[in-house]
């Protein structure tokens, strides 16, 4: 089983599976489709042109440790505001 776990912020990706899609990573870094494309279209995406193909993104092992070390990031200077 795929999951995250909130309780030390480490993910726990699929030996098997070298890429997820959007559901997917959104479930394992325990946000919603919607907040991860948010975040991807504030932080890491560079052209607006990318931002109606991000349904059909997939991502890679690296991408998700990446993605959950952004997303801790972003979450928690907006919790601090």
């Amino acid at each position: 089983m795929v999951a995250a776990d909130s309780t030390s912020n480490s993910l726990r990706l699929s030996p098997r599976k070298n890429e997820y899609s959007v559901q997917e990573a959104a479930r394992i870094l325990d946000v919603t489709s919607e907040e991860l494309q948010s975040l991807l279209s504030r932080c890491v995406l560079d052209e607006m042109e990318s931002i109606p193909n991000i349904t059909k993104m997939r991502f890679r092992p690296a991408d998700l440790v990446m993605l959950n070390l952004v997303k801790r990031t972003t979450f928690t200077a907006r919790s601090k505001a």
